[in-house]
C-alpha cells in the first residue's frame, strides 16, 4: 500500500481523476519531471531522500513497443538495460561482441502462464467414437520441454526471467 498525500487529494472524492495521476508527488530517492505517454517518463535525483542523494542524477524510462527495435537500441547504446525475449536471450547475445559490451543475467521470473479449457464443449469430453479428447491426447512432457527455448522443463510455474544490462 502506497502512502497518499491527503491534502492533496482531500477535494478529489474520486482520486482516479486527479492531476496527481499524471503529475505523481512521493519521498523516493527520484522527483518527477515528465511523462510523455506513449514515448518517455524523466525523473531527477531526490536531494532531501532519507538516505541520500541517489548516485544516478537523471533516469530517464522510455516506451518501446517492440522488442526487436528495443534490442536494437540495447545494441546502438539508445537505452543502457531491458529485458530480452528467450530467443534474443539463446540466440542474439552469445557473439564475443554482445559479451565484451553487456552483462547478461537470469533470474526468476514473477510471471505466469495459465492454458484453460471450457470443459463443458463436447470437444473435450469423451465421445462414443472413441476420439480422444485433447486434454488426454496431450503428451504433456513434450509440451512443456516445447514452451521452453532451452528444451528443458521449466521449473514449476514459474520459468526464468532475462535481462542484460551494460556494465558500469
Amino acid at each position: 500500500m502506497h502512502v497518499l498525500p491527503k491534502h492533496l487529494l482531500a477535494e478529489y472524492p474520486d482520486i482516479s481523476r486527479s492531476p496527481l495521476n499524471k503529475k505523481p508527488v512521493g519521498t523516493g530517492p527520484f522527483r518527477f519531471v515528465e511523462w510523455k505517454t506513449g514515448e518517455k517518463t524523466v525523473f531527477e535525483a531526490n536531494p532531501d531522500y532519507f538516505e541520500g542523494r541517489p548516485y544516478l542524477s537523471r533516469v530517464v524510462t522510455r516506451v518501446i513497443p517492440d522488442p526487436a527495435t528495443m534490442f536494437l537500441e540495447l545494441k546502438s547504446g539508445g537505452i543502457d538495460m531491458m529485458g530480452v525475449t528467450p530467443l534474443q536471450y539463446t540466440r542474439q547475445t552469445e557473439t564475443e561482441e554482445f559479451r565484451k559490451l553487456f552483462h547478461k543475467y537470469r533470474y526468476l521470473s514473477f510471471g505466469y502462464t495459465y492454458l484453460g479449457f471450457r470443459l463443458s464443449h463436447p470437444l473435450f469430453s469423451d465421445n462414443a467414437s472413441g476420439r480422444p479428447s485433447p486434454t488426454r491426447s496431450t503428451r504433456r512432457r513434450s509440451s512443456t520441454e516445447s514452451s521452453s527455448v532451452s528444451g528443458r522443463r521449466p521449473p514449476g510455474r514459474t520459468s526464468r526471467g532475462r535481462g542484460c544490462t551494460t556494465p558500469t
